[in-house]
């Protein structure tokens, strides 16, 4: 019995080959043609590839150093200049001590207000589900 079985496997398998190997050659040529297609996209060259590629719009590329690192790291350091000052320089017997608070509240909002408007920032959800034309609570998997 066992032996009957396994040649009319052996027997369905040779007729199945012509369709496997007509299916696999399928896919090879699909998978030719896709490699042709993107060899054909890439540039020759690295040289030609700096040609090719479009302007940057970086910041840093426009910007002297100068200019980007205060803007970038700007905030960054006011807020903690001003965060360290309210912590360490509060005395309760200080006459100005009122007047020192208000100027650490107001560099903590300049600081702010620098760190809002730097060149570079982290993608957020809504940024992420734009670029992948989808919505934000696709990405998070709801």
């Amino acid at each position: 019995m066992a032996r009957r079985k396994d040649a009319a496997q052996r027997e369905a398998v040779a007729a199945d080959e012509p369709q496997a190997q007509a299916s696999a050659q399928q896919k090879q040529a699909v998978t030719r043609r896709r490699r042709q297609q993107q060899q054909e996209k890439r540039p020759a060259a690295v040289g030609d590839a700096a040609a090719a590629a479009p302007p940057s719009d970086d910041p840093i590329d426009s910007m002297a150093w100068w200019k980007y690192y205060p803007w970038q790291y700007g905030g960054l350091v006011a807020s903690a200049l001003a965060c360290c000052s309210t912590v360490l320089l509060y005395d309760q017997e200080d006459p100005n001590r009122v007047f020192k608070l208000g100027a650490n509240m107001a560099l903590g909002m300049a600081a702010l207000l620098v760190h809002e408007t730097r060149p570079y920032r982290r993608m957020t959800y809504g940024d992420k589900a734009r670029e992948m034309g989808r919505g934000p609570l696709q990405i998070l998997g709801f």
